[in-house]
């Protein structure tokens, strides 16, 4: 068995591919798991590597798009995590959010289920986030 994997899009186009559960104040290391060939579910991946003593203390856990989804997040808010993040356009947004094409630059969409909440803005490009634990009040500063 082989743990090297092959990512076509990379720069290094093989490498290691681990999945870290990490506290961003203390560096410290709660878990991790090493991709070795066997496919598992996002859900699978990310509730295994929350151990027992993250689940139903109200933390937060900050993903990137390539894990967040807002059946995800409804799971994990059920468990008593909050989960905050960018996310993907391919992993159940809502509807208003899909049609982005008619953005201009400063412009926000916000769409909330009552638990989460999905919203885009638009910058350069378009940007997406998911979060169980904001709202959609926005607030203006000054550069």
């Amino acid at each position: 068995m082989s743990l090297r994997v092959y990512q076509k899009n990379r720069a290094t186009k093989y490498g290691i591919h681990a999945y870290i559960l990490a506290d961003s104040k203390s560096k410290y290391c709660w878990n991790i798991d090493i991709y070795h060939g066997v496919s598992s579910s996002l859900k699978v991946i990310v509730t295994g590597l929350l151990t027992p003593k993250c689940m139903f203390l109200w933390h937060s856990l900050y993903m990137d798009n390539f894990y967040n989804s807002v059946r995800l997040s409804e799971f994990l808010l059920e468990h008593k995590v909050y989960t905050i993040g960018t996310l993907s356009s391919h992993r159940g947004e809502p509807c208003k959010i899909c049609d982005l094409d008619r953005m201009s630059t400063g412009d926000v969409i916000a769409r909330k289920n009552g638990k989460v909440l999905v919203l885009a803005w638009k910058d350069k490009r378009v940007v997406k986030v998911i979060s169980t634990k904001h709202n959609a009040s926005m607030t203006m500063i000054a550069r």
